[in-house]
């Protein structure tokens, strides 16, 4: 499994908010998942699942259980799939257990826009 390590939230490396990025084919089962989030020991790891061209489905796991919203981990997941994954991309929207979030990437910088449920 790749891991991402970014940081969000920052203008200099080794600053701001940390959050690890695990693309994957389909989500582990949530022991897996939250093994892993204990072990990266971050603030959050997120898991992004591509659905179609710019639709991912995306689930947050803090240290020491599944969190229900998290948006710096959400544009940090933004930032590998613009950046690693899908570079033509110029929007993408996520589901989660807060609602539809939509990331828009506008030069170097994005835009975090949602319909929560929290």
């Amino acid at each position: 499994m790749d891991i991402y390590i970014i940081n969000a939230f920052v203008g200099k490396e080794l600053l701001g908010n940390p959050a690890a990025i695990c693309p994957v084919e389909s989500f582990p089962n949530d022991s897996v998942m939250q093994g892993i989030a204990a072990q990266n020991n971050l603030p959050e790891t997120a898991f992004i699942q591509h659905l179609a061209r710019e639709h991912y489905h995306i689930r947050w796991f803090s240290p020491k259980k599944e969190v229900k919203l998290c948006g710096h981990a959400t544009l940090a997941a933004s930032e590998v799939i613009f950046n690693h994954l899908s570079p033509e991309l110029e929007s993408i929207t996520f589901a989660s257990l807060g609602g539809e979030l939509t990331v828009e990437k506008n030069g170097d910088q994005m835009t975090l826009k949602g319909q929560i449920f929290v």
